[in-house]
């Protein structure tokens, strides 16, 4: 494992790989690692859209999340989850 990543992302990493599930982060140096491990991947962008395919929110209310977390820092490919969720 990288030893450029923090005690929680490796820790995260750790269980996920042993256990299957699926690793959040949009943290870059933890995606590569998780890409080395063959881990799966998802980030802020995908927990909103997979909310949208659930039905937990609509696409306006997660473009709207979208909005106020890009207003305090997070930086996103685009500011709409333009793709589709369905």
């Amino acid at each position: 494992m990288s030893i450029s990543l923090g005690l929680g992302e490796a820790s995260s990493l750790a269980v996920v790989a042993c256990r299957g599930f699926r690793f959040a982060s949009d943290d870059q140096a933890a995606r590569r690692e998780a890409g080395r491990l063959g881990v799966g991947l998802t980030g802020t962008i995908g927990i909103l859209a997979k909310a949208v395919r659930l039905r937990i929110c609509d696409i306006k209310t997660a473009d709207r999340y979208l909005a106020k977390m890009i207003a305090h820092g997070f930086y996103a490919p685009d500011d709409e989850l333009l793709f589709p969720v369905l």
